[in-house]
């Protein structure tokens, strides 16, 4: 990675949209045909909600490009969450194919053991692949804005993944939300959510703990980590707090 590719992700990390758009620019200037950059682009612009321009950015990429699986499958979530599931579809069979042709990313957009709901009127198979995509990339901004102390917009983008692809990571991450919006209640209700999902899923038994606690629900929180413990959690955030009941209570060891 070079320096502008590094000084872009950590504006893009941190939220300096413009800053990282005016080094793409830069780099584009040089290079008006990188597909890296121009998908870059693309994601910045959707990391924003400006779908329109994100696919346009996304286009140029695959017109540089016709081989690059990611702005394929960038432009299918763009046009499936404006409301052209069948141009969306039509991408994604692409970017299965050309997936499938290249030997050092088979596999890459495998199915799930668990499909969820089809995603709006696309055909289940393709629905299913391009919302946990979509999923993947909302849940990401939701981590950059809950960094940036955005938390109401990093909810809103934890909402936006589970109506994507609604699973035990997609809950877990809005729980969070709640939390640093001092709601404990609304984000139990999430985590109870998530359990349906996947009960085996160690870090929702291990933040149940902690929403126990904030609630000063002692028991109920000992009762969770004991069974995140059971599931061979090792976790930070469980060892600190089977550490907190060790030094009480000498209960958790």
């Amino acid at each position: 990675m070079d320096i502008r590719q590094q000084e872009f992700a950590v504006a893009y990390a941190s939220g300096d949209f413009e800053n990282a758009e005016q080094l793409i620019v830069e780099a584009l200037a040089e290079h008006p045909d990188d597909s890296g950059w121009l998908n870059q682009l693309g994601l910045l612009y959707f990391a924003q909600g400006q779908y329109s321009d994100a696919l346009a950015a996304f286009d140029r990429a695959i017109c540089s490009d016709p081989h690059f699986l990611e702005p394929l499958l960038n432009g299918a979530i763009v046009l499936s969450d404006l409301g052209y599931y069948d141009e969306a579809a039509q991408r994604f069979e692409a970017a299965r194919l050309l997936d499938a042709s290249t030997p050092s990313q088979a596999g890459a957009m495998g199915a799930t053991t668990a499909p969820p709901p089809p995603l709006g009127q696309l055909p289940a198979s393709l629905g299913v692949a391009i919302g946990r995509a979509a999923a993947e990339k909302y849940l990401n901004l939701s981590d950059s804005l809950m960094e940036l102390n955005l938390f109401t917009r990093a909810q809103e983008a934890a909402e936006e993944a589970c109506r994507h692809y609604d699973n035990a990571r997609g809950r877990l991450q809005l729980a969070r939300t709640y939390l640093a919006q001092m709601q404990p209640d609304r984000a139990l209700f999430e985590i109870e959510n998530a359990r349906r999902h996947d009960p085996r899923f160690v870090e929702l038994h291990v933040f149940s703990a902690l929403l126990h606690l904030v609630r000063d629900e002692r028991p109920q929180a000992l009762d969770a980590l004991t069974r995140a413990e059971m599931l061979a959690d090792t976790t930070a955030l469980g060892q600190v707090l089977r550490q907190g009941f060790a030094s009480q209570s000498g209960t958790m060891h």
